[in-house]
């Protein structure tokens, strides 16, 4: 490998003095600069298109790390915490025969509960005591 790269870079080494003493020797020598011009264009559009690239995949890459996943990542943590929650007041009330129910926006509150429950048959005695109480 080194042998090879050492024969081609001493061939194009001896290529250049040749041309360069051809030209001398002419005057001008209009092929060969032509085509180092063409060269050195071609060359220098490359290298622009290059960093172009570069720095378009470096904003990207900045946006992705820094807006994306961050965003990303506390989305996910938080469906994950809700769909714990609702797990935990599933299995709470399984558990301790509570009566609060899961509703699509959260729970039920125990006040509520009351208010809307039916009323048990001694608060339905006293109301019926006191109604016959304010009739007599």
């Amino acid at each position: 490998m080194t042998i090879t790269v050492f024969i081609s870079s001493f061939v194009a080494l001896l290529a250049m003095i040749g041309t360069k003493m051809i030209e001398q020797k002419l005057g001008h020598f209009p092929l060969w600069t032509r085509v180092v011009a063409q060269a050195d264009e071609r060359v220098d559009d490359a290298l622009e298109f290059l960093v172009k690239k570069y720095q378009l995949y470096k904003k990207i890459f900045n946006l992705f790390v820094f807006e994306f996943l961050p965003s990303y990542t506390y989305e996910i943590l938080v469906k994950m915490k809700d769909r714990v929650y609702k797990k935990y007041y599933q299995s709470q009330s399984k558990l301790k025969g509570n009566k609060r129910m899961l509703r699509s926006n959260g729970s039920v509150s125990s006040f509520l509960q009351d208010i809307s429950a039916e009323p048990k048959k001694d608060e339905e005695v006293s109301a019926e005591e006191s109604k016959k109480d304010i009739i007599e």
